[in-house]
């Protein structure tokens, strides 16, 4: 840490191995049979992460830069070699936090991109999917902090193996009326339906695209007593 300046800096890492991974049967079609055995298998992780925080604004910037892999190996039946599957995910992520300070207003902004890769032994090819996601959330507490008002808007682009884009419009608002409050939320208000799924198996990766959760709207009061 740099106090005086407003700089926090921050390096993490892990890895690890483990050597009972399942073994996996190609031949017994139209199923694929699993069985316990000492299979090898590994991970590692890395983040390191910058945040400044500016001392005559009430801005704090955020950048985080992180890689993911792991891999897990098997055996074929006919030649009885072994081959390795490997998955990797790289994602870097920028993020604006705001706040007034009478903290009547403030918003977070945060961008990500993602690269995810598959490989195999058995295929020279690399399966790669890119994803762009951009998340506004926005706060707001006039008329001495009543309501609290938090509208939220998320873009993500999809591109590589699957080609999509989805766009989320949420809301939520606040009231405190003594101990009764009173609240209202709502998401997915445009109803996008297309987002892009990932499974990682370790003969085989499935990309395909699933249904979000539909619009839905929210009312509801509370009362607490003492």
């Amino acid at each position: 840490m740099i106090p005086e300046k407003g700089w926090t800096f921050s390096l993490a890492g892990a890895h690890g191995r483990t050597f009972k991974g399942e073994q996996f049967l190609l031949d017994a079609a139209p199923f694929i049979a699993g069985f316990y055995n000492q299979l090898p298998g590994g991970f590692h992780l890395s983040e390191f992460q910058v945040d400044k925080q500016f001392k005559k604004s009430p801005l704090t910037v955020k950048t985080v830069h992180s890689l993911m892999q792991n891999y897990m190996e098997n055996i074929e039946q006919l030649t009885n070699q072994p081959y390795r599957v490997l998955t990797s995910r790289r994602q870097h992520s920028l993020k604006l936090e705001y706040r007034s300070p009478q903290k009547r207003f403030g918003y977070e902004w945060e961008n990500k991109i993602s690269r995810f890769g598959f490989g195999s032994d058995l295929d020279n090819l690399l399966t790669v999917q890119y994803m762009f996601s951009s998340a506004l959330e926005l706060y707001s507490g006039w008329f001495s902090e009543k309501p609290i008002v938090e509208p939220a808007v998320r873009y993500v682009h999809f591109s590589g193996a699957q080609q999509a884009n989805f766009t989320n419009l949420a809301f939520t608002v606040r009231y405190q009326l003594g101990k009764i409050r009173i609240f209202a939320e709502g998401d997915n208000l445009l109803n996008n339906r297309t987002f892009i799924r990932q499974e990682q198996q370790p003969l085989l990766l499935s990309t395909d695209a699933q249904v979000v959760f539909a619009r839905y709207v929210r009312m509801g009061l509370t009362w607490t007593i003492d």
